[in-house]
């Protein structure tokens, strides 16, 4: 008689962790911003991961947005001080994540990731602002009408990046100055990209981490915000 062996059912591998890269000018600078650090980790489950200083040399500045282009995930970009918006607990300053502004072109493309990540982040209980800046490049047709295909193209807009009209905000003019203009009543500007730091890529974001934001800046590459609306699961809120 042949005897069987107990069929054994494997479980399925869990995905490995993305990995949260963080880019500071030295590390009493990450030391400063742990809380926030800390709150983004566990909203889009990230494992944490120093990479150093964002400065080549002394008295000059590295390429953040290169250092970001080689890592695999998502690079957060931190500001040598503490903005206005840190909030004192128990006579200490702490930075904590409540508001978050989301810059988009509206291509389709960031208009995906922005969703994706408003989604995200309105599950752990923060509130995303979506900007988008019309310029010489991108102004439709109905702007600044006040008739029934400017509501439309408004109420499609909101709908595209997920997220009610009154968390969409539409202004014309420059996007650096607007973007930094809106970061001031924000902990943190996520910023979906293209993960390419070739000469003439990426100005937008180029111009924001030269700008010395008071607040950090998230790159958030697109092929990794496709993982999460690939089916990751959706995260607890957050305990403040």
């Amino acid at each position: 008689m042949t005897s069987h062996e107990p069929t054994r059912h494997r479980r399925p591998e869990a995905r490995p962790r993305a990995t949260l890269a963080v880019v500071a000018e030295a590390g009493d600078v990450a030391m400063d911003w742990a809380p926030l650090v800390a709150a983004l980790a566990r909203t889009f489950d990230l494992e944490v991961a120093d990479v150093g200083p964002g400065r080549a040399e002394p008295g000059r500045r590295a390429d953040p947005v290169g250092l970001a282009a080689a890592m695999p995930g998502p690079t957060l970009v931190l500001p040598s001080r503490l903005g206005h918006r840190a909030r004192r607990r128990d006579g200490a300053t702490a930075p904590v994540l409540e508001r978050v502004l989301v810059p988009s072109d509206a291509g389709d493309e960031l208009a995906r990731a922005s969703a994706t990540l408003v989604g995200a982040l309105g599950r752990s209980g923060v509130a995303v602002t979506v900007l988008h800046v019309v310029t010489d490049d991108n102004r439709p047709r109905m702007w600044e009408g006040a008739g029934h295909h400017a509501v439309q193209w408004f109420e499609e807009l909101a709908a595209r990046h997920g997220c009610a009209g009154p968390s969409l905000r539409v202004v014309a003019g420059s996007p650096r100055r607007e973007i930094a203009m809106h970061s001031a009543s924000v902990d943190l500007v996520l910023v979906p990209w293209h993960h390419i730091a070739a000469d003439g890529r990426a100005p937008v974001v180029r111009a924001l981490l030269d700008g010395e934001l008071d607040v950090p800046v998230l790159l958030a590459p697109l092929a990794w915000v496709g993982t999460l609306a690939s089916g990751a699961p959706a995260r607890r809120r957050l305990v403040r």
